[in-house]
């Protein structure tokens, strides 16, 4: 509060002076005048008049300090005061001059005893005696004053007067009161925000942290304050935070981050701070306030959402590769054939041609694994028992793992069933147990496969439903996998091998998705790896396993006439399996797109028997040109035939299923033995 300095006290003293001597003058000059010395009454006068003028002018700047001088006699209990001292107590300007009681009778109630001790203590002991109070105005306002008082001993140390001075403080209270009832706002509200709040000095040390802030670290306000926030920053982060840090407060500008905090259980939590800088009224910096926003839970679903996406994408590329490819492969499949019905045999060239046709049969696995991945490879589901299929396998297993990995298995009998495509299966299994004896490197070690039966709930995952679930684990006693990796493991084309499509993982996540289940990775480096893949039960019971039942064999194709309208825009294909189709008695007509399609059957309507139907054409699409054949003819037999898999199909198809499906590449056999059937139940109609 503001004490009085020493030029105010000295200009107390001056205007007391002037005019006690103006007083003095004053009588002395009405002396002169009854006596009749004129002259020198004259020249008197004029120096009471400069004496008067000069004490106008003190008390004229007393007055515009704000500040009251009184004269306190200890003796006479009188007590003298400036014209300024009543107004200060909300009286009219004058001689107010009251006794000490009267004084204290002024003071607000409350205050009242403190200041009483305290000048009683001060007469006592002190030299000066300096106090804040409150005092009450006639109206009933409340006022405050800072008073200042200077005792006056005697020689033998008795105290005769107390001079002091009195000023109107109560502006700077209120603003005082302003101050605190602001910043008590602001913790208030800073306390029961929902993110996490800092304050920071010009120095660039914390001053302040809300209960979010202490709550999420764990730890108290002391040891969070200054740098000691600091030690929460994770270990990678420090050292760009700070020197972000730091080039804010050189700028004074506004900051942004993202980093991770150590949460109180000790997990990293990925942060985004917004820092703005303070300035005080003069303009001066302050220093930082600023927020924490946890945006884990944020980035987690933007990072699922990405990962949709690129599904999303590689289902794209899963379709064009699926169509096209496939296409080429079937071309190529036919050829073979071909040539090898056109070949003597003993050409030579009949060895080149057996060749051709187990590479396209990998060249479509190739594909099949894409498509896995994009979740669009929807082949036939059976109930299969799982722990059959994995004992069934272990035998091939065995060659293709080291010979220094150790196989553990835990099957049980009697689980429920699964509803899924054994072959597929088998592609996963295959897949994780060879990874995981690569994990081992070149020394010893466990690979164990346990399956379990298992119930969960409808918050376990939100994308498995609750019920009953075959799980499946493949764990190692490995190196583990680094978090870093784990990010990335089930990427497509992802791989940290040598050598390799990296497709086998992206693979095993598309299956289990189209299975509707879930694969998840639980690793850490030095800690071996376990992969935990979710089936969910089926309520048939166990039976097939995954093998599709056969069709009736057909040994060779009969010689029978039968006219087959092929549906075909893909000329390396269309043309060698028009031309097997011809050379084992079928008539076909070809048609390269939808539109052509359409025509020629309604031109040729009565010659047609059979419609091989291809789903992806120009003009009109397979499903297009299917609906406005049965306008024309309700019964006509179609085969269908895709790159993709049946179910995904007739999904598309508006009305009954067609007669048979038959997907890409197929051998040119296995086409004309459907075809002939198609044919012969037409005519049987």
């Amino acid at each position: 509060m503001g004490a009085l300095d020493q030029p105010e006290a000295r200009l107390r003293d001056e205007v007391g002076r002037l005019r006690e001597r103006v007083a003095d003058l004053e009588e002395e000059l009405r002396q002169r005048t009854a006596s009749g010395d004129d002259s020198s009454a004259l020249a008197l006068q004029r120096v009471v008049e400069a004496l008067r003028l000069n004490q106008n002018r003190l008390e004229l700047a007393h007055a515009a300090a704000g500040i009251a001088w009184w004269d306190f006699d200890i003796a006479t209990n009188q007590t003298r005061c400036s014209r300024e001292y009543g107004p200060l107590y909300g009286l009219p300007p004058g001689d107010f001059a009251p006794s000490h009681d009267g004084w204290l009778q002024l003071i607000h109630s409350e205050d009242r005893p403190r200041i009483n001790e305290l000048v009683m203590r001060a007469l006592a002991q002190e030299h000066e005696v300096t106090g804040e109070f409150r005092v009450v105005w006639p109206d009933g306002t409340i006022h405050w004053l800072f008073s200042r008082g200077r005792i006056i001993r005697d020689s033998q140390g008795t105290v005769t007067r107390v001079l002091g001075v009195n000023m109107d403080i109560t502006g700077q209270k209120h603003a005082e009161q302003a101050l605190r009832d602001n910043e008590r706002h602001f913790r208030e509200m800073a306390a029961t925000a929902p993110a996490m709040m800092f304050a920071s000095g010009p120095d660039r040390l914390a001053t302040f942290f809300n209960k979010r802030w202490l709550d999420f670290t764990g730890r108290t306000l002391d040891q969070e304050l200054g740098h000691g926030w600091a030690e929460g920053l994770h270990p990678e982060d420090s050292a760009r935070v700070l020197a972000s840090i730091d080039k804010a407060f050189d700028r004074r500008s506004y900051c942004q981050l993202e980093y991770r905090l150590r949460r109180a259980d000790g997990e990293y939590r990925s942060v985004l701070c917004n820092g703005v800088p303070r300035f005080e009224n003069d303009g001066s910096f302050a220093g930082y306030l600023g927020s924490l926003t946890d945006i884990t839970d944020l980035k987690r679903s933007h990072e699922a959402a990405m990962a949709r996406q690129k599904l999303e994408s590689i289902g794209v590329l899963a379709s064009g590769i699926a169509h096209d490819f496939n296409n080429l492969l079937g071309g190529i499949l036919a050829d073979a054939e071909l040539l090898q019905t056109e070949l003597a045999s003993d050409s030579a060239a009949r060895e080149g041609v057996e060749r051709i046709k187990p590479i396209t049969t990998r060249a479509s696995q190739i594909v099949r694994q894409l498509m896995a991945y994009a979740g669009q490879d929807d082949a036939a589901l059976e109930p299969v028992d799982l722990s059959t299929l994995v004992a069934e396998m272990m035998e091939f297993v065995k060659v293709s793992i080291s010979k220094r990995t150790i196989l553990q298995l835990d099957l049980p009998a009697s689980l429920p069933a699964l509803r899924a495509n054994a072959a597929q299966l088998r592609q996963v299994l295959l897949n994780l147990i060879v990874n995981a004896s690569e994990a081992l490197g070149d020394k010893e070690g466990t690979v164990s496969v346990t399956i379990s039966l298992v119930r969960l709930g409808p918050d376990f995952a939100p994308d498995l439903r609750a019920g009953e679930y075959i799980r499946l684990e493949v764990s190692d006693t490995g190196s583990g996998i680094s978090p870093e990796i784990q990010t990335r493991i089930f990427d497509p084309f992802f791989t940290t091998k040598g050598a390799g499509r990296g497709l086998g993982l992206a693979a095993v996540q598309g299956i289990m998705r189209g299975h509707g289940g879930s694969v998840r990775l639980v690793s850490a480096p030095g800690q071996g790896s376990r992969f935990e893949i979710l089936l969910p039960c089926s309520s048939s019971l166990a039976g097939a396993q995954g093998v599709s039942k056969a069709a009736d064999p057909v040994s060779e194709v009969a010689r029978e006439t039968a006219t087959i309208l092929m549906v075909e825009d893909e000329p390396a294909l269309r043309y060698p399996v028009a031309k097997i189709l011809r050379n084992r008695g079928f008539q076909v007509i070809e048609a390269a797109d939808g539109r052509a399609a359409v025509d020629l059957f309604q031109e040729k309507e009565s010659q047609i028997d059979v419609v091989l139907l291809d789903m992806s054409l120009p003009f009109l699409s397979g499903a297009e040109v299917l609906r406005e054949l049965r306008q024309v003819h309700p019964a006509v037999r179609v085969v269908l035939t895709s790159a993709y898999g049946e179910e995904s199909v007739m999904e598309s198809i508006d009305g009954g299923r067609p007669w048979a499906f038959i997907r890409k590449p197929y051998s040119a056999k296995d086409l004309a033995e459907l075809l002939l059937k198609a044919s012969r139940s037409a005519m049987e109609e």
